[in-house]
């Protein structure tokens, strides 16, 4: 028996950009946009100017899904990417947030199919500052 992932055909990735924050202390959260509960948090990010790209795939019959959501320096590129952790979604949606403000939300998107545990990935610089996160919803 087949599970639904394994028999849904995906036939495009689409990439957006969906705007910049500033971005004033050195923590971001990740989470849910609609939760009481604060997030995963990172520290060490780059203060500044940040863009959000939210990549989405078109399923077949199923229309189209956020995959990932990426947030990155204006200034920076990653040099490497690290496995950063989980974090949980009852929303539907998942966000990037400021310090210690969950209401504070730089970016968010719907969270691929909905509701479920999902992982996010570091990106930092060769000082090891955060420069980019990455949080995928679908493979």
């Amino acid at each position: 028996m087949h599970t639904s992932a394994e028999r849904r055909p995906r036939t495009r990735s689409v990439c957006k950009t969906t705007g910049s924050f500033e971005l004033r202390s050195s923590r971001l959260l990740i989470g849910d946009p609609l939760s009481s509960k604060p997030g995963s948090a990172v520290d060490r990010a780059v203060r500044g100017t940040w863009f959000a790209v939210v990549r989405k795939l078109r399923v077949a019959g199923e229309g189209e899904w956020c995959s990932h959501l990426t947030v990155i320096h204006a200034d920076h590129d990653a040099a490497t990417w690290e496995p950063g952790g989980s974090f949980a979604v009852n929303s539907g949606s998942a966000g990037v947030f400021a310090g210690e403000d969950p209401t504070s939300c730089f970016a968010a998107c719907r969270s691929g199919y909905g509701d479920g545990l999902y992982t996010y990935e570091i990106g930092r610089d060769k000082r090891g500052r955060v420069v980019a996160l990455r949080l995928t919803f679908l493979r």
